[in-house]
C-alpha cells in the first residue's frame, strides 16, 4: 500500500515499529536530553548571555544533527524493512556513536560561537587552552562524524546487497546506490577532516572544519550527476512512480 495513501509513492516495506526502532527512538531522546541538561541555569544576565544564548547555538546544531541521523535511520527502516541480525548490529553501533558524539558536537559549536570564552560561576574561562587542544577537538569531532557516516554507509550498502531478497525494483536499486554514494562521500570527508587536523600545524587545524563545508557543493554535484543518469536509464513514468524515493 502506498505511503500515506498517496498515489505515485514508493511502497514502504515496513510499517510496523520493531523493538530495535523503539530502542533507537529512546536513545535519540536520551541524547537530546543530554544536550538540554548540560545547559546551566544562569544566575546573572551576563551568564544568561554567555552560557545560555551561546550554549543554545551549540544545542541547536547538536539537535539538528541528531534529527538528521534519526530521520536517516527512520527512512532506512521504512524503505527496506530490514531487521535482521546485521542490521541490528549496525544500528546498535550507530546508537553508541551518537551518545558519545553529543557532547563533542555541542562543545565545538559553542566554542566557535563564544570565541573561546564562557562564564563559569561568574568567572570567564577559556574553553580551549592551546592550539594542541583545538587540534584534539577537531580530531574528536571528525572521528565522530566519520563513524556516523561509515555506519550509515554500511547499512545502505547492506540494503543494496539484499536488494533481490527484499524485492527492490531496478529504479530503487539505482536510487539506493545513490544513497550509498552520498553516505560514502560524507564518510570520506570525515576521514579527510581527521587527516587534515592531524597533518597541519596545530595553529592551522581549523582548516579541517572548513573542509567539511565543501560537503554541500560536492553532494549537490553528486545528486545532479545521478539525477541525469537516472533520467537516461529510466522513463519519466518510472521516475514519477518513485517520486518520494527519488527525492528523499
Amino acid at each position: 500500500m502506498p505511503r500515506n495513501g498517496k498515489r505515485n509513492d514508493v511502497r514502504w516495506r515496513s510499517n510496523d515499529i520493531h523493538r530495535i526502532e523503539t530502542l533507537s527512538d529512546g536513545v535519540f531522546a536520551f541524547a537530546v536530553t543530554l544536550l538540554v541538561v548540560s545547559l546551566e541555569v544562569p544566575k546573572t544576565f551576563h551568564e544568561l548571555y554567555d552560557n545560555f544564548f551561546v550554549g543554545m547555538f551549540g544545542f541547536l546544531v547538536g539537535f539538528g544533527f541528531l534529527m538528521l541521523i534519526w530521520h536517516d535511520q527512520y527512512s532506512f527502516f521504512r524503505r527496506y524493512g530490514l531487521h535482521d541480525r546485521l542490521t541490528i548490529l549496525w544500528t546498535v553501533a550507530l546508537l553508541f556513536v551518537v551518545l558519545i558524539y553529543v557532547y563533542p558536537t555541542k562543545f565545538l559549536f559553542t566554542y566557535l560561537v563564544s570565541q573561546n570564552h564562557i562564564m563559569n560561576h561568574g568567572v570567564p574561562i577559556r574553553m580551549v587552552e592551546s592550539n594542541e587542544e583545538a587540534r584534539q577537538l577537531m580530531l574528536l569531532y571528525g572521528l565522530g562524524f566519520m563513524l556516523v557516516y561509515f555506519i550509515l554507509w554500511q547499512t545502505y550498502r547492506y540494503a543494496l546487497i539484499k536488494s533481490a531478497s527484499i524485492g527492490l525494483t531496478p529504479i530503487e536499486v539505482f536510487i539506493t546506490r545513490t544513497h550509498v554514494y552520498r553516505r560514502l562521500t560524507l564518510f570520506i570527508f570525515g576521514l579527510l577532516s581527521i587527516i587534515t587536523a592531524y597533518v597541519l600545524p596545530a595553529e592551522d587545524c581549523g582548516y579541517a572544519g572548513y573542509l567539511l563545508i565543501l560537503i554541500f557543493p560536492i553532494l549537490y554535484i553528486l545528486s545532479s550527476v545521478r539525477r541525469k543518469r537516472l533520467e537516461k536509464l529510466f522513463t519519466q513514468k518510472d521516475i514519477e512512480a518513485h517520486h518520494d524515493f527519488v527525492h528523499s
